[in-house]
């Protein structure tokens, strides 16, 4: 985000913003350039290459990120925030920990949001606050429909409804709204619907999931195939990938995805180099995972597996880790102890 970043950028344009922007902060972190290009994942390979995967190149980079939280605060004070902080890694998140013991030296507030669950041990000192989002109250639950479906909607008795069943879990509530509209029972626009049925015939499904199951019931054979094996890859994923497992010719495939990310079931990460996609929501990878037969999901797990490794075969060491995931929910515990085996290697900094 600081270095203005677009998701259509290609590698060269990435380096020459995040070049641009930390030379001007500071002409020293130019001999810094490429362990940042390595970190942020941008190709340079005209530049050095980077090879140590070892405690210097980490206490390289929280030096790097030291000088720079440092520097960008002694100008004006300064918001550091991390999103998602639950799906991050754990070099990032070592570091993280290490900025939070530093930053009560600098005019720097770190706000970090995560799902339930995630609690490091950095956040048992005193200089960190929690505050916990709760479920919505019956008003905002109100505020909310009526940005969504619209006060005339609401006003049937449909809000009433919408508030006993989904006690207050606003993603419960956009989902079910997207399945109203899917099964034509809300006629207009967004902010302005009509339903078409009297609310106390509605049959409103008990969970989340069973909405997003009903949803996904709905869906086109084909497209649904692709979100299945697209929650075998993981809550992100490649298109290439996709592709590889999929086995559909491409111009079917980017219609699938083109249905899928329009239904709101996937988000667009990324065009550029590859295509990248992410699952709007971790109970819609969930589902998607969850509906399919063990057995299906084996043979899918193998399937990637094998895509990853031909389409890594010049970098296999960085996807070791994800590969032995892939081999141990395939069942094949031979291949998932190698491939273990070489990512606990990479991570001791011992190489192979």
């Amino acid at each position: 985000g600081h270095f203005e970043i677009g998701e259509g950028d290609s590698d060269d344009e990435a380096r020459q913003k995040i070049a641009g922007a930390l030379v001007r902060l500071d002409g020293g972190f130019q001999e810094m350039l490429p362990v940042v290009f390595a970190f942020l994942g941008v190709d340079f390979s005209d530049r050095p290459s980077v090879q140590d995967a070892s405690d210097l190149r980490e206490q390289q980079l929280f030096a790097f990120f030291h000088d720079v939280v440092q520097a960008l605060s002694s100008r004006k004070p300064a918001i550091l925030l991390i999103d998602d902080l639950h799906w991050v890694d754990a070099e990032s998140e070592r570091l993280i920990a290490r900025l939070a013991d530093v930053i009560v030296r600098m005019r720097v507030v770190m706000l970090l949001n995560f799902r339930p669950g995630y609690r490091p041990a950095w956040m048992e000192k005193c200089n960190y606050l929690r505050l916990p989002l709760a479920l919505l109250g019956n008003e905002e639950t109100d505020e909310l429909l009526v940005q969504l479906i619209g006060a005339e909607a609401c006003a049937t008795g449909l809000g009433e409804l919408v508030r006993e069943r989904t006690e207050g879990s606003p993603f419960f509530i956009e989902e079910l709204v997207r399945s109203l509209r899917e099964l034509g029972l809300l006629r207009g626009e967004p902010g302005s619907y009509l339903l078409r049925q009297q609310p106390a015939a509605l049959e409103i499904p008990a969970s989340v999931q069973s909405i997003l199951a009903a949803r996904m019931d709905r869906i086109p054979e084909r497209d649904k195939r692709v979100l299945n094996t697209a929650a075998v890859i993981g809550k992100e994923f490649d298109e290439p990938i996709l592709e590889r497992v999929a086995g559909l010719p491409r111009e079917e495939l980017v219609d699938a995805l083109t249905t899928l990310t329009s239904r709101e079931f996937l988000l667009e990460r990324a065009l550029y180099p590859v295509a990248q996609y992410a699952f709007r929501h971790r109970f819609t990878h969930e589902v998607a995972y969850g509906s399919q037969l063990r057995d299906r999901r084996k043979t899918l797990h193998t399937a990637v597996a094998r895509a990853i490794e031909a389409a890594h075969a010049d970098s296999l060491d960085e996807q070791a880790g994800v590969i032995a995931y892939h081999w141990r929910k395939a069942g094949d515990e031979r291949r998932w102890a190698l491939w273990h085996r070489r990512a606990a290697a990479l991570d001791d900094g011992a190489g192979i």
